[in-house]
């Protein structure tokens, strides 16, 4: 396959394993004084710092995935897109109080998702985005391959402004 042919959104390194290589960094400096084969766990530890995360569409096959990448590879599950009928971006906001010593404070988690929908009705999420950005780019790249694309984000806040202008 041609570099033409696919497509990488990605999203930049991935913190998830974040708590995984700090628990072996620690259990590398309690046990390393002990056992001096237990230097070997901090490269696995660092190079759980180095995941990255985005979205492949490969317009050649008609394809897609959501992937994981480590040292140069791409791991990650294809779906072919002729299952689907639409893609669509939407806004996901998240908000929870957190609780604090004297008082709540609200946190709110935003992303942007992009959906699939089968001709059943069936909605599959691909990715949550942080940026919008990205979501946009990785929606329009799978309207390439002749999907039916829906900016519902877009939309919404174009309806928003336009009360706005009303008043």
């Amino acid at each position: 396959m041609s570099l033409s042919d696919s497509v990488k959104i990605s999203e930049g390194k991935s913190y998830a394993y974040l708590v995984h290589s700090s628990f072996l960094t620690v259990v590398f400096f309690i046990f390393g004084f002990l056992f001096p084969w237990c230097f070997l766990l901090i490269f696995p530890s660092l190079s759980l710092l180095l995941i990255t995360t985005g979205v492949e569409v490969d317009s050649r096959n008609n394809r897609v995935r959501n992937y994981s990448g480590w040292l140069g590879n791409r791991f990650g599950v294809w779906l072919p897109l002729s299952h689907f009928q639409k893609v669509r971006l939407e806004e996901f906001v998240v908000s929870k109080k957190s609780e604090g010593a004297v008082r709540f404070n609200p946190t709110s988690s935003r992303t942007y998702d992009i959906l699939l929908l089968d001709k059943y009705g069936k909605i599959y999420e691909l990715n949550d985005f942080f940026e919008y950005d990205l979501a946009l780019e990785c929606m329009r790249e799978i309207e390439k391959t002749g999907i039916e694309a829906e900016n519902a984000y877009a939309l919404y806040t174009q309806s928003l402004y336009q009360r706005k202008r009303r008043r």
